[in-house]
Parts: C-alpha cells; structure tokens; sequence
C-alpha cells in the first residue's frame, strides 16, 4: 500500500471521510469514501470520525459538472460540523474521498472544518478523474 506507507511517516490523524447525501447512500448500500478512510485508519491504526462532517444538502453528482467554476457551486454550503464541542478541532484531520477532480469537494469539506478550527487539514483520495 503506497498510500499507507507515505500517510505512515506523518504524525497521527483523525481521519474523516467526506459524507454522501443520505439518499446516495441509501441508493449505493455504502459510502465508498467512508470504506477506504476506513482501510486507511486501520493500517495506520488512526482513529476515524464520521460524525464530524454531515452533508446537509444533496447535490447532483460532481461528474455532471464540466467546469471547476460548476462544481465548486455544486458543493458550496452542502457541508456542516457536526461536532458540538471544538476540542476535535484541535487535531490533526486527514479528509479521505473516492476520487479528486478539481479539489472542489475536498476544499468544501476542508473550509467547514478550517472555520471550526481545525488546525492541520490533509487530504487523501484513490483516483484522479
């Protein structure tokens, strides 16, 4: 595993994967992001967190988008922190997704936990698109 070996050399993460609508989810039976963060936090033995980050607005599929100007709209607002006390905020937090494109989902999901005062944001996905 490349991935677990370069994540290996860095400092301990909360790892958190980028949630799917509830809708998604329930249609796909899983969410894939959340199977490989995972994998992830098992190999490296780090903690994942699902309950930091809640998609509180369903969006049409990023792959319906053309431009990174569309599918930064797509996912502006469509993230919230969940979390009620800050002190989660004060660690390091690896967002793992499926696949990256342009970033937007990724950055989205890293504003909402910069503005809830994350301090250290990494991002990890599998796939390139």
């Amino acid at each position: 595993m490349l991935l677990a070996g370069r994540l290996g050399q860095c400092r301990p993460c909360v790892v958190v994967p980028v949630p799917l609508s509830r809708r998604r989810e329930s249609y796909r039976g899983f969410n894939q992001a959340q199977v490989i963060a995972g994998a992830i936090a098992q190999v490296l033995g780090w903690s994942m967190r699902i309950d930091l980050i809640e998609r509180v607005r369903d969006t049409p599929a990023q792959a319906q988008r053309s431009t990174p100007e569309e599918r930064g709209v797509n996912v502006a607002g469509a993230f919230k922190c969940t979390l009620s006390g800050k002190g989660m905020m004060s660690e390091r937090i690896l967002i793992v997704d499926d696949v990256w494109t342009t970033g937007s989902t990724m950055n989205a999901v890293a504003q909402v936990l910069r503005i809830n005062g994350a301090k250290e944001i990494f991002g990890a996905v599998i796939a390139k698109g």
